[in-house]
């Protein structure tokens, strides 16, 4: 919530994500932060029931030179643009990817945008899909749909298209914007543990807000 909410066209968000930590207080939730969720300390809390949340993160891409400082995940991108030079390349052409790259060029940086698929924003459906292509092609980023990119340079990356020869493309930061794996390493361990245990969002599979949200009422109802 906190990373979607900051590009400058998706800051209604934010008043969401205020909402939601005031219904905390409001309901009198009891927050642990800095808490790690261990076996130990659930039996010491006893609850009836675990609702796992654990959410997604970021994975090494396994991709020569992708741990060059320049290199950024796109997370990191949107919280710290003072860290990107002038030329980007945006790696992965899904809803985040092209939001950064959107987000970016209206910062005035020269915006390039690689995707393996043939088209961009796939995880998306209905008017969201068109308005944030609509987007993209109204922001001067510079597209390259069904490239890959081989290995990142010191003042670059090299690409592959469609006619399987590579090629180098300069860029002053290089901002990967897929690779996401469900942290789901703690289910395992509650398994017969507890009476009932449940997984929500994110560590069941990387998807949208709106799945964590469901996931996670219709769970409240049936606790």
């Amino acid at each position: 919530m906190r990373y979607a909410s900051i590009p400058s066209f998706k800051e209604e968000l934010k008043t969401y994500l205020s909402y939601l930590k005031a219904e905390l207080d409001r309901q009198g939730v009891e927050v642990l932060l800095s808490a790690p969720a261990t076996v130990g300390r659930l039996r010491e809390l006893s609850p009836d029931a675990v609702v796992i949340a654990t959410g997604s993160s970021f994975v090494d891409p396994g991709i020569e030179g992708a741990r060059q400082g320049h290199v950024l995940w796109v997370t990191d991108a949107l919280v710290d643009p003072s860290s990107i030079g002038a030329d980007v390349l945006v790696a992965g052409g899904s809803a985040m990817g092209c939001e950064l790259a959107v987000q970016l060029a209206a910062q005035g940086r020269d915006v390039t945008l690689v995707e393996m698929l043939p088209e961009l924003a796939v995880d998306l459906a209905g008017v969201v899909r068109p308005a944030l292509l609509d987007m993209v092609q109204a922001s001067g980023v510079t597209v390259l749909t069904e490239h890959r990119l081989l290995a990142i340079l010191a003042d670059g990356a090299v690409l592959v298209g469609p006619d399987k020869i590579p090629f180098e493309r300069p860029a002053t930061t290089v901002a990967l914007a897929f690779g996401l794996a469900s942290n789901d390493g703690l289910a395992p361990s509650l398994k017969g543990k507890f009476a009932e245990v449940y997984s929500i969002g994110d560590c069941v599979a990387p998807r949208k807000i709106y799945d964590a949200v469901h996931e996670a009422a219709f769970v409240g109802r049936k606790i």
